[in-house]
């Protein structure tokens, strides 16, 4: 849940607050203030031990890994990741779980490739 924070004409944005963050995506037809509901795929989520700045993702978030479980895919992993008061999930191998020594409780960057409207 969010809402409309601001439009930025000259990109094509619309720039929706909530709790995890500030998010950017294609301008909508909205209201400053209007409430919009975001959905974030995990598959669209990856995660980094620190942010990245030479990057053309948007959306560097930092997040704490809450749980690391096994997917229907054997080759990947599903974490949940707590952001502010909020649970963001990301589906990464578990190869790069392996690579990032990655564990529960652990201080990480999700970065955010792409945000939809419900």
């Amino acid at each position: 849940q969010g809402t409309v924070f601001q439009h930025h004409p000259s990109d094509h944005l619309s720039e929706i607050k909530t709790a995890a963050g500030h998010f950017y995506l294609s301008q909508i037809n909205a209201n400053i203030n209007d409430p919009v509901r975001v959905r974030i795929a995990a598959r669209d989520v990856s995660i980094t031990l620190s942010p990245a700045t030479d990057t053309s993702i948007q959306h560097v978030l930092p997040a704490t890994i809450m749980d690391i479980s096994p997917a229907p895919d054997t080759a990947k992993r599903l974490l949940r990741l707590r952001i502010d008061k909020e649970i963001l999930l990301a589906s990464i191998t578990a190869r790069s779980v392996t690579q990032l020594q990655l564990s529960v409780g652990q201080a990480v960057h999700a970065q955010v490739k792409s945000v939809a409207l419900m």
